[in-house]
Protein backbone atom coordinates (compact mmCIF):
# COMPACT_ATOMS: atom_id res chain seq x y z
CA UNK A 1 0.00 0.00 0.00
CA UNK A 2 1.11 3.51 -1.33
CA UNK A 3 1.83 5.82 2.05
CA UNK A 4 1.08 8.47 -0.83
CA UNK A 5 -2.49 6.96 -1.29
CA UNK A 6 -2.92 7.05 2.75
CA UNK A 7 -2.15 10.63 2.65
CA UNK A 8 -4.67 11.29 -0.09
CA UNK A 9 -6.76 9.30 2.08
CA UNK A 10 -6.54 10.94 5.27
CA UNK A 11 -6.85 14.86 3.95
CA UNK A 12 -10.42 13.33 1.96
CA UNK A 13 -11.43 12.10 5.83
CA UNK A 14 -10.89 15.66 7.56
CA UNK A 15 -12.61 17.53 4.57
CA UNK A 16 -15.20 15.08 4.10
CA UNK A 17 -14.76 15.92 0.39
CA UNK A 18 -13.07 15.34 -2.66
CA UNK A 19 -13.09 18.47 -3.99
CA UNK A 20 -11.66 20.64 -0.40
CA UNK A 21 -9.06 18.06 -0.29
CA UNK A 22 -7.98 18.31 -3.72
CA UNK A 23 -7.60 22.08 -3.02
CA UNK A 24 -5.76 21.47 0.02
CA UNK A 25 -3.31 19.16 -1.53
CA UNK A 26 -3.01 20.47 -4.71
CA UNK A 27 -4.44 18.20 -7.34
CA UNK A 28 -7.17 17.94 -9.32
CA UNK A 29 -10.77 16.69 -7.93
CA UNK A 30 -10.98 13.62 -10.52
CA UNK A 31 -6.82 12.76 -9.81
CA UNK A 32 -8.33 12.47 -5.80
CA UNK A 33 -11.16 10.62 -7.14
CA UNK A 34 -9.17 7.71 -8.65
CA UNK A 35 -6.09 7.92 -6.20
CA UNK A 36 -9.25 6.43 -4.08
CA UNK A 37 -10.57 4.39 -6.05
CA UNK A 38 -7.23 2.41 -6.32
CA UNK A 39 -7.11 2.44 -2.57
CA UNK A 40 -10.08 0.96 -2.50
CA UNK A 41 -9.65 -1.71 -4.83
CA UNK A 42 -6.13 -2.62 -3.20
CA UNK A 43 -8.48 -2.77 0.53
CA UNK A 44 -10.87 -4.99 -1.37
CA UNK A 45 -13.97 -2.71 0.15
CA UNK A 46 -15.33 0.79 -0.12
CA UNK A 47 -13.65 3.07 2.49
CA UNK A 48 -16.50 6.13 2.29
CA UNK A 49 -20.08 6.36 1.43
CA UNK A 50 -20.95 8.71 -1.92
CA UNK A 51 -23.69 10.94 -0.76
CA UNK A 52 -24.26 13.37 -3.66
CA UNK A 53 -21.50 16.33 -3.06
CA UNK A 54 -20.89 15.20 0.45
CA UNK A 55 -18.99 11.97 1.71
CA UNK A 56 -19.24 9.90 5.08
CA UNK A 57 -16.49 7.47 6.24
CA UNK A 58 -17.42 3.59 6.11
CA UNK A 59 -16.85 1.54 9.19
CA UNK A 60 -13.71 0.45 7.34
CA UNK A 61 -13.21 4.16 6.48
CA UNK A 62 -13.46 5.15 10.23
CA UNK A 63 -10.62 2.52 11.36
CA UNK A 64 -8.54 2.85 8.42
CA UNK A 65 -7.86 6.50 9.16
CA UNK A 66 -7.44 5.22 13.02
CA UNK A 67 -4.63 3.35 11.51
CA UNK A 68 -3.24 5.34 9.04
CA UNK A 69 -3.29 8.81 10.32
CA UNK A 70 0.17 8.12 12.58
CA UNK A 71 1.79 6.73 9.93
CA UNK A 72 1.31 10.08 7.74
CA UNK A 73 2.57 11.96 10.76
CA UNK A 74 5.17 9.72 11.33
CA UNK A 75 6.76 10.65 7.76
CA UNK A 76 6.04 14.28 8.36
CA UNK A 77 7.87 14.31 11.57
CA UNK A 78 10.80 12.08 10.27
CA UNK A 79 11.36 14.83 7.58
CA UNK A 80 11.40 17.74 10.11
CA UNK A 81 13.93 15.91 12.11
CA UNK A 82 16.07 14.82 9.46
CA UNK A 83 16.42 18.59 8.39
CA UNK A 84 16.99 19.64 11.66
CA UNK A 85 19.40 17.20 12.44
CA UNK A 86 21.29 17.99 8.96
CA UNK A 87 20.86 21.71 9.77
CA UNK A 88 19.41 22.20 6.09
CA UNK A 89 16.94 25.45 5.21
CA UNK A 90 15.54 23.00 2.18
CA UNK A 91 12.05 22.21 1.34
CA UNK A 92 8.66 23.62 0.88
CA UNK A 93 6.68 25.77 3.92
CA UNK A 94 2.91 26.39 3.44
CA UNK A 95 2.01 29.69 4.28
CA UNK A 96 -1.50 30.96 4.96
CA UNK A 97 -2.49 34.65 4.72
CA UNK A 98 -5.28 37.12 4.64
CA UNK A 99 -6.19 39.55 1.32
CA UNK A 100 -4.22 42.67 2.47
CA UNK A 101 -0.88 40.91 3.35
CA UNK A 102 -1.23 38.03 1.43
CA UNK A 103 -1.54 40.37 -1.73
CA UNK A 104 0.12 43.08 -0.84
CA UNK A 105 3.19 42.31 1.77
CA UNK A 106 4.42 38.92 1.58
CA UNK A 107 5.33 38.51 -2.10
CA UNK A 108 7.94 40.86 -1.80
CA UNK A 109 9.36 39.46 2.02
CA UNK A 110 8.80 35.84 0.35
CA UNK A 111 11.19 37.08 -2.68
CA UNK A 112 13.78 39.04 -0.14
CA UNK A 113 13.69 35.83 1.66
CA UNK A 114 14.16 33.04 -0.70
CA UNK A 115 17.31 35.46 -2.05
CA UNK A 116 19.01 33.74 1.00
CA UNK A 117 17.41 30.69 1.30
CA UNK A 118 17.33 29.30 -2.38
CA UNK A 119 16.60 25.97 -1.43
CA UNK A 120 13.66 26.72 0.18
CA UNK A 121 10.02 26.69 -1.67
CA UNK A 122 7.65 28.95 -0.37
CA UNK A 123 4.03 28.73 -1.06
CA UNK A 124 1.12 30.92 -0.04
CA UNK A 125 -2.32 30.40 0.44
CA UNK A 126 -4.51 33.33 0.18
CA UNK A 127 -7.84 33.46 1.83
CA UNK A 128 -9.37 35.70 4.53
CA UNK A 129 -8.62 35.53 8.30
CA UNK A 130 -11.01 33.13 9.55
CA UNK A 131 -9.84 30.59 7.09
CA UNK A 132 -6.35 31.36 7.17
CA UNK A 133 -6.50 30.73 10.89
CA UNK A 134 -8.69 27.40 10.28
CA UNK A 135 -6.41 26.09 8.23
CA UNK A 136 -3.49 26.53 10.62
CA UNK A 137 -5.80 24.62 13.46
CA UNK A 138 -5.82 21.64 11.02
CA UNK A 139 -2.01 21.70 10.26
CA UNK A 140 -2.46 22.86 6.30
CA UNK A 141 -0.07 25.84 7.19
CA UNK A 142 2.88 26.32 9.34
CA UNK A 143 2.71 30.15 9.54
CA UNK A 144 -0.49 32.63 9.05
CA UNK A 145 -0.24 36.31 8.65
CA UNK A 146 -3.72 37.69 9.98
CA UNK A 147 -5.60 41.29 10.08
CA UNK A 148 -7.02 40.35 13.46
CA UNK A 149 -6.26 38.33 16.77
CA UNK A 150 -8.14 35.92 18.67
CA UNK A 151 -8.58 34.65 22.01
CA UNK A 152 -7.17 31.22 21.78
CA UNK A 153 -4.62 30.38 24.16
CA UNK A 154 -3.61 27.20 21.12
CA UNK A 155 -2.47 30.26 18.87
CA UNK A 156 0.42 32.38 19.25
CA UNK A 157 -0.51 35.98 17.59
CA UNK A 158 2.62 38.81 17.53
CA UNK A 159 1.82 42.33 15.70
CA UNK A 160 3.61 42.75 12.23
CA UNK A 161 2.43 45.82 10.45
CA UNK A 162 0.38 48.38 11.36
CA UNK A 163 -2.15 49.98 8.86
CA UNK A 164 -5.25 52.11 8.67
CA UNK A 165 -9.21 51.33 7.47
CA UNK A 166 -9.41 54.57 4.54
CA UNK A 167 -12.66 55.42 2.17
CA UNK A 168 -11.56 54.70 -1.03
CA UNK A 169 -13.87 57.00 -3.75
CA UNK A 170 -14.03 57.25 -7.28
CA UNK A 171 -12.43 60.60 -8.53
CA UNK A 172 -15.37 60.96 -11.64
CA UNK A 173 -18.60 62.34 -11.52
CA UNK A 174 -20.40 62.99 -8.23
CA UNK A 175 -17.22 62.55 -6.52
CA UNK A 176 -15.00 64.43 -7.86
CA UNK A 177 -12.94 66.67 -5.58
CA UNK A 178 -14.93 65.32 -2.80
CA UNK A 179 -12.29 64.95 -0.10
CA UNK A 180 -14.86 64.55 2.89
CA UNK A 181 -17.77 62.64 4.17
CA UNK A 182 -19.70 63.35 6.93
CA UNK A 183 -21.16 60.03 9.19
CA UNK A 184 -24.77 61.41 8.20
CA UNK A 185 -23.99 61.52 4.50
CA UNK A 186 -22.03 57.92 4.70
CA UNK A 187 -25.50 55.98 4.83
CA UNK A 188 -26.61 57.26 1.46
CA UNK A 189 -23.21 56.32 -0.29
CA UNK A 190 -23.15 53.75 -2.19
CA UNK A 191 -20.75 51.33 -0.59
CA UNK A 192 -18.78 48.54 -1.48
CA UNK A 193 -17.63 46.00 1.28
CA UNK A 194 -15.53 42.65 1.78
CA UNK A 195 -17.06 39.58 2.59
CA UNK A 196 -18.20 38.39 6.12
CA UNK A 197 -15.20 36.23 7.70
CA UNK A 198 -12.32 39.26 6.63
CA UNK A 199 -11.00 41.35 9.15
CA UNK A 200 -11.33 44.46 7.36
CA UNK A 201 -14.85 43.96 7.53
CA UNK A 202 -15.03 43.27 11.22
CA UNK A 203 -12.32 46.23 12.04
CA UNK A 204 -14.56 48.76 9.98
CA UNK A 205 -18.00 46.89 11.96
CA UNK A 206 -16.10 47.64 15.12
CA UNK A 207 -15.49 51.29 14.47
CA UNK A 208 -18.69 51.52 13.25
CA UNK A 209 -20.09 50.68 16.10
CA UNK A 210 -18.57 52.93 18.94
CA UNK A 211 -20.56 55.46 16.84
CA UNK A 212 -23.65 53.54 16.98
CA UNK A 213 -24.07 52.58 13.51
CA UNK A 214 -24.29 49.45 12.29
CA UNK A 215 -22.67 48.25 8.99
CA UNK A 216 -26.64 46.79 7.45
CA UNK A 217 -27.88 50.00 8.22
CA UNK A 218 -25.63 51.78 5.36
CA UNK A 219 -26.27 51.68 1.70
CA UNK A 220 -24.88 48.57 0.68
CA UNK A 221 -24.52 47.80 -3.42
CA UNK A 222 -21.93 45.10 -3.26
CA UNK A 223 -20.06 42.35 -1.37
CA UNK A 224 -16.89 41.75 -2.66
CA UNK A 225 -13.95 39.08 -1.63
CA UNK A 226 -11.12 40.30 -3.77
CA UNK A 227 -8.96 43.32 -2.91
CA UNK A 228 -8.45 44.21 -7.15
CA UNK A 229 -11.70 43.65 -7.67
CA UNK A 230 -12.47 46.20 -5.31
CA UNK A 231 -10.54 48.49 -6.48
CA UNK A 232 -11.43 48.65 -9.87
CA UNK A 233 -15.29 48.69 -9.10
CA UNK A 234 -14.37 51.70 -6.91
CA UNK A 235 -12.44 53.13 -10.12
CA UNK A 236 -15.27 52.31 -12.34
CA UNK A 237 -17.64 54.57 -10.11
CA UNK A 238 -19.63 51.67 -8.71
CA UNK A 239 -19.36 53.23 -5.34
CA UNK A 240 -16.90 53.79 -2.00
CA UNK A 241 -15.23 51.32 -0.17
CA UNK A 242 -13.31 51.13 3.67
CA UNK A 243 -9.78 49.52 2.52
CA UNK A 244 -6.52 49.26 3.91
CA UNK A 245 -4.49 52.05 3.33
CA UNK A 246 -1.05 49.81 2.15
CA UNK A 247 -3.56 48.50 -0.49
CA UNK A 248 -4.55 51.40 -2.86
CA UNK A 249 -0.96 53.41 -2.23
CA UNK A 250 -0.63 53.30 -6.12
CA UNK A 251 -4.07 53.89 -7.02
CA UNK A 252 -3.92 57.49 -4.74
CA UNK A 253 -0.60 57.90 -6.49
CA UNK A 254 -1.98 57.71 -9.33
CA UNK A 255 -4.77 59.66 -8.88
CA UNK A 256 -7.22 56.97 -10.46
CA UNK A 257 -8.73 57.10 -6.75
CA UNK A 258 -8.88 59.25 -4.13
CA UNK A 259 -9.53 59.22 -0.27
CA UNK A 260 -12.03 60.81 1.48
CA UNK A 261 -12.01 61.51 5.10
CA UNK A 262 -14.98 60.89 8.03
CA UNK A 263 -14.27 63.17 10.41
CA UNK A 264 -16.69 61.69 13.43
CA UNK A 265 -14.73 57.75 12.54
CA UNK A 266 -11.08 59.60 12.89
CA UNK A 267 -8.39 56.84 12.34
CA UNK A 268 -9.60 53.22 11.90
CA UNK A 269 -6.28 51.64 13.09
CA UNK A 270 -5.31 48.11 12.44
CA UNK A 271 -2.89 45.66 13.03
CA UNK A 272 -1.82 42.60 10.95
CA UNK A 273 -0.09 39.81 12.72
CA UNK A 274 1.80 36.66 12.35
CA UNK A 275 0.24 33.74 13.86
CA UNK A 276 1.47 29.94 14.57
CA UNK A 277 -0.08 27.12 16.61
CA UNK A 278 0.95 26.63 20.35
CA UNK A 279 0.27 23.21 19.89
CA UNK A 280 2.95 22.01 17.08
CA UNK A 281 6.71 22.18 16.80
CA UNK A 282 7.85 24.53 13.99
CA UNK A 283 10.04 23.14 11.28
CA UNK A 284 13.16 24.48 10.98
CA UNK A 285 12.35 26.04 7.56
CA UNK A 286 8.74 27.33 9.18
CA UNK A 287 11.14 29.27 12.55
CA UNK A 288 13.75 30.85 10.12
CA UNK A 289 10.72 32.52 8.15
CA UNK A 290 9.13 33.29 11.25
CA UNK A 291 12.28 34.96 12.86
CA UNK A 292 12.83 37.09 9.48
CA UNK A 293 9.42 38.13 9.49
CA UNK A 294 10.38 39.15 13.53
CA UNK A 295 13.18 40.93 11.94
CA UNK A 296 10.58 42.94 9.61
CA UNK A 297 8.76 43.72 12.01
CA UNK A 298 11.63 45.53 13.94
CA UNK A 299 12.96 47.23 11.49
CA UNK A 300 12.67 51.13 11.26
CA UNK A 301 9.40 52.45 9.83
CA UNK A 302 10.84 54.27 6.80
CA UNK A 303 12.48 50.49 5.69
CA UNK A 304 8.87 48.68 6.47
CA UNK A 305 7.16 51.51 4.26
CA UNK A 306 9.46 51.06 1.34
CA UNK A 307 8.98 47.59 1.34
CA UNK A 308 4.81 48.02 1.60
CA UNK A 309 5.48 50.63 -1.34
CA UNK A 310 7.26 48.26 -3.34
CA UNK A 311 5.05 45.22 -2.90
CA UNK A 312 2.19 47.11 -3.63
CA UNK A 313 3.84 48.20 -7.07
CA UNK A 314 4.56 44.35 -7.49
CA UNK A 315 0.53 43.59 -7.19
CA UNK A 316 -0.53 46.46 -9.51
CA UNK A 317 2.26 45.09 -12.01
CA UNK A 318 0.58 41.33 -11.55
CA UNK A 319 -2.92 42.75 -12.37
CA UNK A 320 -2.21 45.03 -15.20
Amino acid sequence: MDLRLLEIFCRVYKERSFSRAAKKIGLTQPTVSVHIGVLEKALGTPVFNRLGREIEPTEAGRFLYEQAEPLVSLKRNLIEKMATFLNRLEGSLMIGASSVPGEYLLPKLMTHFHVEHPGMKLRLRISDTADTIDDLRHGDIEIGVVGEQLPDKDLLFESFWSDSLVLLVPTTGPWQGRTQVSLRQLHELPLIVRETGSATRTSLERALALRKVKLADLNIVAEIGSMGAIREAVRTGGGASFVSQISVATDVQAATSHLARIPELGVIARTYYTVASRKRVLTPLARAFLDYLRQVAASPRPARLRVARSAAKTSRGRKG
